[in-house]
């Protein structure tokens, strides 16, 4: 389920709704015998069934929902961090985190003489504490960097532009403390996107200029690179982890951060088996110029429209970078030159998002329909990798009326009765795919 909230945080709830509602119902059953409640009440509930939440005053700014990626990653990190694994990284930790309540109890001026009997049992406590402390932020750093790992196999330069976005907006080097909820710094989370969507056989940078039909591709192909050279420059600074060496406890579990960033890339790529859905430059980048070229013109980019026999509908993560990549070449500055809003750049933004959320409606569309008939229709000189990859041909006004008129509402609208919606999921407690939320 996806659904804007009012506080500005990308969220997601790490239980499964379908299990939880299951649970609840269960010890009911007895008193409605004909009542199956797997079929009857949770046939709509897919399994496992998550909510994915983001700021509503985002709604209209869909360059920046490729961080929902970030959000399900969360799913595929909290199965790599095991008690297992937090229990091996406590017993790894221990001997240094002695060490480092030593020092700051005879910085505090604690010591045995003084303290008497009382000594060792504080001694305990703060050494526990420590440990605790340390784990914390461990776990912490772990979630919300695998999660921006799993963002950026997912969605690739997308998600590197999004989370600079973000990273630019909250700051770059502020340290993982309890007012922070223990957030790694953003420039932090920006390296670690930055290991994925740059490594070379993603071959994503520098981009081609060919990516772009207008006379200016050359400029245009320019601008993107130099954003990127910017995000390798705000990268290769180390501000972020000179802050966090200030906090010893801090420091000693961050020192433990890339092993685990290591082996959580494997776990993801191998275990979860996201490398199959992994961005790679050499398919990722084909439909674009077709695609950029939409916008430019002002039409929705949700297909590649070679000639009216041979329409091929794209993914989401097509939609998403094609509108990144074209927002990334144009002229950015905001202000002009004296100081006053820049509205035929808003203006265009807001018109590139809007037919950017469209593509991603008729996309939808288009993927259920072709779903629900049972068949995916390719163009007679389609060839195999195009059939391996493709969503299904572009909807006619008729198909596409067709789907709009269906019975089956549930199928676009989901409420949840179940419990009562204010104590479970909070207000606005209804999923309505992401493109037509924001018709």
């Amino acid at each position: 389920m996806l659904r804007p909230k009012w506080n500005y945080n990308y969220s997601v709830t790490l239980a499964d709704f379908r299990s939880a509602y299951l649970t609840a119902l269960e010890e009911f059953a007895d008193y409605v015998p004909d009542v199956d409640i797997q079929k009857d009440v949770l046939g709509s509930l897919r399994q496992p069934f998550h909510i994915v939440s983001f700021p509503a005053l985002e709604r209209e700014n869909i360059l920046l929902h490729t961080l929902l990626g970030h959000e399900l990653g969360h799913l595929f990190a909290q199965r790599f961090l095991s008690e297992e694994r937090k229990t091996q990284f406590k017993e790894s930790v221990m001997a240094q985190v002695e060490v480092i309540t030593e020092h700051e109890m005879r910085r505090e001026g604690f010591s045995e003489p003084k303290s008497g009997f009382l000594f060792p049992e504080v001694k305990r406590k703060r050494i526990a504490r420590n440990a605790s402390l340390a784990l914390e932020y461990w776990v912490r750093a772990l979630e919300e960097l695998l999660s921006d790992v799993v963002g950026a196999i997912l969605f690739g330069p997308a998600a590197l532009f999004s989370t600079l976005e973000m990273a630019m907006q909250q700051g770059y080097d502020i340290p993982p403390s309890p007012e922070t909820r223990f957030y790694p710094p953003w420039r932090m989370r920006l390296r670690e996107v930055l290991r994925v969507v740059g490594a070379e056989e993603c071959q994503f940078f520098p981009v081609s200029s060919s990516l772009f039909k207008s006379k200016d591709a050359a400029e245009r192909g320019a601008r993107v690179n130099e954003r990127y050279s910017y995000i390798r420059e705000v990268c290769g600074e180390k501000h972020d982890s000179n802050a966090i060496s200030a906090f010893p406890i801090a420091r000693l579990a961050y020192d433990k951060v890339d092993k685990g960033i290591q082996e959580g890339i494997i776990f993801l790529l191998e275990e979860c088996k996201l490398a199959k859905r992994r961005s790679m430059g050499s398919s990722l980048y084909r439909p674009m110029p077709i695609l950029i070229n939409r916008l430019d013109h002002d039409i929705p980019p949700n297909a590649l429209d070679r000639n009216v026999n041979d329409r091929k509908q794209v993914t989401w993560v097509e939609i998403i970078n094609a509108a990144w990549l074209h927002r990334a070449s144009l002229a950015s500055a905001v202000l002009d030159s004296a100081g006053n809003l820049n509205y035929d750049l808003t203006n265009q933004r807001r018109r590139a998002n809007r037919l950017t959320l469209k593509a991603i409606e008729l996309a939808g569309l288009a993927s259920d329909y072709w779903k629900d008939n049972k068949t995916t229709p390719y163009a007679p000189d389609a060839s195999d990798e195009d059939k391996k990859t493709s969503v299904g041909e572009v909807l006619s006004a008729s198909e596409i009326v067709e789907c709009l008129e269906r019975d089956a509402l549930r199928e676009r609208l989901m409420v949840t009765p179940l419990l009562n919606p204010s104590e479970s999921i909070g207000a606005g407690a209804i999923d309505v795919r992401l493109g037509n939320q924001f018709r």
